[in-house]
């Protein structure tokens, strides 16, 4: 597995783990959450360098 498809497969597991814990509505994972998207942003932000970086 490529360093792209990795971060494609982590984008969706934070993905799927954010909807899981929206969906659940308890206020005690809203850390937990919050700490997850940013970690998502992140993966993203990463991918996209790979992805552009390969474009060039």
């Amino acid at each position: 597995m490529d360093t792209r498809q990795r971060f494609s497969a982590l984008l969706e597991v934070y993905d799927t783990a954010i909807k899981e814990l929206y969906v659940l509505g308890d206020r005690g994972f809203l850390d937990l959450i919050l700490r997850l998207e940013r970690r998502r942003r992140e993966a993203a932000a990463q991918l996209a360098g790979i992805s552009s970086f390969h474009l060039a």
